[in-house]
């Protein structure tokens, strides 16, 4: 077998491996953030398409809850930092540097298009909820300063890889396999140059705590019912003024019943529902230019949460020790009072 089908195979075993490894610290950051916060761990899933936590009885503080948004990043790129460290750049395998490389690309992409651009697309266009739409919104940073810190970090992320020889061998690797003479140059000083750029990285990340990010309200709504049953929904039409991330804060305040939520588009599609009996929260929703309506509907019986569960289509995935919640809430009605308030950015 040649030096080049054995650099190619190693090449593609590593990848899947790599991508399992990854998944496997990336929820594990995640576990232990669930772990430390009383959380009990039900589900520890990364070797399938979609990785993931599930975890019970888990009390974040707010800071908690936006770090848990951010721990798999920092996490995985903080031991990709320590491997970079403990890289053999006199290593004689191609496949040992394209692997390294490899490694490479995947950690700089993911943080580049989740943690640079996503933030910065947000101010003009729709992201789909993600990691990054829900830390912007538990944190209030403006995406400027978060995209400028991502830049910052991955930026010296990679220029300390390079300060180790891990691009330039990749470049001996590739000619190698061509089967054609490179004489490599190492430049250790970009390592000095990257530990700046994480220093310059605390700037802006610092900038973030006071320059917060509160775009205009484009719609506002409050109310108070002394007798929901006399008036059993409220409604209201906003128009988008933009294709773009919104951001709805919401505060229901009623007991002994339930308020279900509903934002629909001009033409009658579903774009967001919730049931609840209290809350005081701020969530993203990237919506398209256009006229949107907002239904507020209590329900006073149980009959009517299973009803709304039925319209909004998700009552056959509702399970069992859920349900049983929805009928406490109705097990000794005393007050049909709410005051609710929504604001629309």
């Amino acid at each position: 077998m040649s030096q080049q089908t054995k650099t190619i195979l190693a090449v593609v075993v590593f990848m899947p491996v790599w991508f399992l490894v990854y998944a496997f610290f990336h929820e594990a950051s995640h576990a232990v953030l669930h772990l430390a916060y009383g959380g009990t761990i039900e589900r520890f899933v990364f070797w399938t398409l979609s990785p993931h936590v599930s975890a019970t009885g888990t009390e974040f503080t707010p800071f908690a809850a936006a770090l848990n948004r951010v721990a798999g990043e920092l996490f995985t790129r903080l031991l990709g930092v320590v491997a970079i460290a403990f890289y053999r750049k006199e290593a004689k395998a191609p496949a040992y540097h394209l692997c390294y490389f490899f490694a490479l690309l995947s950690l700089t992409g993911g943080v580049l298009v989740a943690w640079v651009f996503l933030p910065f697309y947000s101010l003009f266009g729709v992201v789909q909820p993600q990691d990054i739409t829900f830390f912007l919104d538990m944190t209030g940073f403006h995406p400027l300063l978060v995209s400028l810190t991502g830049l910052l970090l991955i930026s010296a992320f990679v220029l300390f890889a390079h300060s180790r020889g891990i691009i330039v061998n990749v470049k001996t690797a590739y000619y190698t396999l061509l089967q054609k003479d490179y004489a490599p140059r190492f430049n250790g000083k970009w390592g000095i140059v990257a530990l700046g750029l994480v220093l310059a990285a605390a700037i802006p990340f610092a900038a973030a705590f006071h320059v917060t990010y509160e775009p205009p309200s484009i719609f506002t709504a409050s109310a108070s019912v002394a007798d929901v049953r006399t008036r059993p929904y409220a409604e209201y039409t906003f128009i988008a003024d933009g294709a773009r991330n919104h951001r709805f804060d919401l505060e229901i305040q009623g007991q002994d019943f339930m308020t279900g939520f509903i934002i629909e588009d001009a033409q009658g599609n579903l774009q967001f529902s919730w049931a609840v009996e209290e809350t005081s929260t701020s969530f993203g929703l990237g919506l398209s230019e256009g006229m949107y309506t907002i239904r507020f509907l209590f329900l006073t019986d149980f009959a009517a949460v299973r009803d709304f569960l039925i319209e909004i289509d998700v009552y056959a995935h509702v399970d069992a020790e859920a349900m049983q919640g929805f009928r406490d809430v109705f097990a000794h009605p005393s007050d049909y009072s709410i005051a609710y308030a929504l604001r629309v950015r």
